[in-house]
């Protein structure tokens, strides 16, 4: 039970919350009618795998104690936000322009996106079940 809880915060509501977060604004710059269509396919995978992570720990903590969790937070974050580019190596505006209209974002968008998220979305949820780390260690992305 605790690992598929561990599964479910992880992957379900940090990996896929930041997915959803991220394929919305995917969507909202690609202008191809077919890249729009295939992000919403998408998407709504990624909404409901988000949904299922968030029902789990909200079951879970009505049942019993989950603060064995809180220590594991940190590294569920880092872990989700390492998958993203480091740097942009885009040459110039007009690249990042095509590059999204075809729902590819520019790595300081995809960074943008992703605080946004884990401050306003990830660390509320998780915080009403008593899961949101005293100290983190990137206290720019975690809003501290």
């Amino acid at each position: 039970a605790r690992r598929a809880l561990y599964a479910s915060v992880a992957l379900g509501c940090v990996t896929e919350s930041l997915s959803t977060a991220l394929l919305i604004e995917m969507r909202a710059g690609a202008a191809d009618p077919a890249v729009r269509d295939t992000l919403d396919v998408i998407l709504r995978d990624e909404v409901r795998h988000s949904r299922l992570g968030w029902a789990h720990l909200s079951l879970a903590a009505a049942d019993g104690d989950v603060s064995w969790l809180a220590p594991s937070v940190p590294a569920m974050i880092e872990a989700a936000v390492a998958t993203e580019p480091a740097a942009d190596v885009l040459a110039g505006e007009g690249e990042r322009a095509f590059l999204r209209e075809h729902g590819i974002l520019a790595p300081v968008d995809i960074a943008r996106i992703t605080a946004a998220t884990v401050r306003g979305t990830i660390a509320p949820g998780l915080a009403r079940h008593g899961l949101w780390p005293e100290a983190p260690r990137h206290s720019s992305l975690y809003g501290a």
